[in-house]
């Protein structure tokens, strides 16, 4: 199986990678905008990759590439998706989309090397983890947390 697309989250100006949400339902639905995702290969099953940040205290949607079948595109917070990629994903880019998420997102850095190649790794996968805490997409508490020393478990 292809490991899977990773979804960038920025925080503390610096470049992460989002691991999983309390419950990702409510953080971001493509449905809710109009799209229709499927998977345009293996490396990308949901059809979808999110690129999140943390400004000023607040989470934003600020990138979306997204593949669907149906070739429908409607504009996201005035924002028409670009052309094509290699995966036939278009890209919606500055999209500055304030979220109103409620709950904690969990975000690492530092890939750590691993044996085995794996589809989808968590957060022992990172050598820094943090976990957010978000109430109406405000940010109310982190903690750093120490991974798992074991990536391969």
């Amino acid at each position: 199986m292809s490991r899977q697309l990773t979804d960038p989250f920025i925080w503390r100006k610096q470049a992460w990678v989002f691991l999983g949400a309390d419950d990702s339902g409510p953080l971001f639905d493509p449905k809710q905008y109009g799209l229709s995702p499927d998977a345009p290969a293996t490396c990308c099953w949901k059809g979808f990759v999110v690129g999140f940040s943390v400004r000023e205290g607040r989470l934003y949607l600020d990138e979306l590439s997204v593949y669907c079948k149906n070739g429908i595109y409607p504009p996201i917070n005035g924002t028409e998706a670009g052309p094509p990629d290699d995966l036939r994903m278009r890209t919606y880019r500055n999209l500055n989309l304030e979220l109103s998420y409620s709950g904690r997102i969990v975000v690492g850095k530092q890939r750590k090397p691993c044996l085995f190649g794996r589809a989808f790794s968590g957060p022992r996968a990172y050598g820094r983890i943090s976990e957010l805490t978000f109430e109406n997409g405000k940010l109310v508490d982190y903690e750093d947390r120490k991974p798992d020393r074991n990536p391969a478990s």
